[in-house]
């Protein structure tokens, strides 16, 4: 149990005991999270893509990512990122901007509505700050977020898939630093990666959206769709470009000299999350809404990677879905 739990129960049950609990009344205003994305699109303002192999490959970057489903049950998921600024950027100017596309479709093959309680927060406060020394003999700060929620019943909507489709990633790759192969007889530091492969996968879709309005804390909510998802990647193209090379001179492929020295198994996999808005501006009083998208995983030539940021939902379009 976190700090701000802590110490919430602890404000709760001090107050049971002084005879000044207070009690939060609330009526139910909407609750229908039973929709099925049409078109879910959102942008990613900021984000961070961290490679094991390679500390060259870790980039800013921004794109987009979302959901069509033309008919029920079978719809298209895409992503699209594009590199602000690399670390490699910093000691060789000429390292091109990082990019990765993916393109897929998915089926439901299973759909489930039940009321499970749901957690609708009614205010957070920043609490006291307190400062401590670590074993390094730092100055440590810490402030405390209290929230304030209650669980109110509500209905839960879930779907059960089988995704897949194509990927392709460029990234800077320095193969000095990501093999520590000193012996080898061509240009290996300031090289791009590319590679292209397939997925294949499941996911599961979660969604809420209930709406009161309390006696304490006015009108409330609890609204967000969140895809889960876990795809096994086979990765059979990478092709790895030297490109410090004299103005007028082409960039020289070198994968076939890396393959001679450090060979390469095909698979990889990722586990993926993310959380977009999908309720009407009538209902939230906003015309947009926060989203994130983050992924862990293994890529055959990068390694151990991790990404994920801060996104926005521009387009929220659904139908009302069908359970059967």
């Amino acid at each position: 149990m976190n700090a701000r739990r802590i110490l919430f129960t602890a404000l709760i049950l001090c107050a049971s005991l002084v005879g000044k609990a207070q009690q939060v009344n609330y009526t139910v205003e909407a609750d229908d999270p039973a929709k099925d994305p049409v078109v879910i699109l959102n942008l990613e303002l900021m984000s961070v893509d961290i490679n094991s192999r390679s500390i060259d490959a870790m980039a800013l970057t921004w794109g987009a990512w979302g959901i069509v489903e033309p008919i029920p049950r079978i719809g298209v998921n895409f992503k699209y990122n594009r590199s602000l600024l690399s670390f490699g950027r910093l000691g060789f100017r000429d390292y091109r901007p990082g990019q990765e596309l993916n393109l897929g479709g998915y089926f439901v093959f299973g759909k489930s509505l039940k009321t499970k309680p749901t957690k609708v927060t009614l205010d957070v406060q920043q609490g006291e700050t307190t400062y401590s020394t670590n074993v390094s003999g730092d100055r440590v700060a810490t402030r405390e977020e209290i929230e304030t929620y209650i669980m109110v019943p509500a209905q839960r909507y879930r779907q059960y898939g089988v995704r897949g489709g194509l990927f392709r990633k460029s990234n800077a790759y320095n193969v000095r630093e990501a093999f520590d192969i000193e012996d080898i007889e061509f240009p290996y530091e300031y090289t791009e990666l590319t590679s292209t492969g397939v997925y294949a996968g499941l996911f599961i879709r979660r969604g809420s959206n209930v709406f009161i309005n309390t006696n304490t804390h006015g009108r409330q909510f609890n609204s967000a769709m969140s895809d889960i998802y876990l795809d096994v990647l086979l990765v059979p193209g990478n092709k790895i470009t030297h490109l410090e090379v004299e103005e007028g001179e082409d960039t020289v492929d070198i994968t076939d000299d890396l393959k001679e020295v450090q060979s390469f198994a095909p698979l990889g996999f990722r586990l993926g999350y993310n959380l977009y808005q999908f309720e009407k501006r009538a209902l939230t009083g906003k015309k947009f809404g926060l989203a994130t998208s983050m992924e862990v995983g293994y890529n055959p030539y990068m390694g151990w990677f991790m990404n994920g940021g801060l996104s926005m939902t521009l387009v929220k379009a659904t139908r009302p879905a069908t359970l059967n």
